[in-house]
């Protein structure tokens, strides 16, 4: 029974990726009209997507936020890079990263991306280059929290702090600056 309701999931997933890649080309091309939904159409048709949809695979859920991810560039180059924006991008890669590791894969055309969105960008691109960058840094904390939080759990770590008098909000705090530290690190190792 659960086993179905997966796949359920992974069906809705794959079907996401398809509304995306719809919103997308909607995005980059309002013009002729059929466009985007022949984009929708013919991603949502592809062989390959169907058959990882209908499995039980986090190549869904990867499909999905990758097309969720091209849609975010997409509103970036068109209507300018902003904090909420960076923080989409950042996000979702983010995600896309804990989702399967492969994502990083994607690091270099974001950061062309990103360097195209820092020109393009109307307010300078030393604002630009600092919401992209706060951006970054916010979503690698917090997208590396869970783990923090489940490994000092395993290590004991959670016990200390509570015997310390230290409040649970200073060690979530704490923890999302060892993420943000560890994650630029990485980051800097796959670039």
């Amino acid at each position: 029974n659960s086993l179905w309701l997966i796949r359920l999931l992974s069906v809705l997933m794959t079907a996401g990726a398809a509304i995306f890649a719809f919103l997308a080309a909607r995005e980059l091309r309002a013009e002729p009209w059929w466009f985007a939904p022949a984009t929708g159409l013919i991603v949502g048709s592809l062989p390959m997507l169907l058959h990882i949809g209908a499995a039980v695979h986090p190549d869904a859920m990867l499909n999905m936020l990758a097309a969720a991810l091209v849609w975010s560039v997409a509103i970036v180059f068109r209507r300018g890079l902003s904090l909420r924006r960076a923080l989409t991008v950042t996000g979702i890669f983010g995600l896309m990263f804990v989702v399967k590791p492969v994502a990083a894969g994607l690091a270099p055309a974001l950061l062309v991306a990103a360097i195209i969105a820092l020109f393009k960008d109307q307010r300078g691109p030393r604002r630009a280059l600092l919401d992209l960058s706060l951006a970054a840094l916010l979503a690698l904390g917090l997208i590396t929290l869970p783990v923090h939080i489940a490994t000092a759990r395993e290590l004991g770590v959670t016990r200390r702090f509570r015997a310390s008098g230290v409040s649970a909000g200073a060690m979530v705090a704490s923890q999302i600056l060892l993420g943000i530290v560890l994650g630029t690190v990485s980051v800097g190792v796959v670039l």
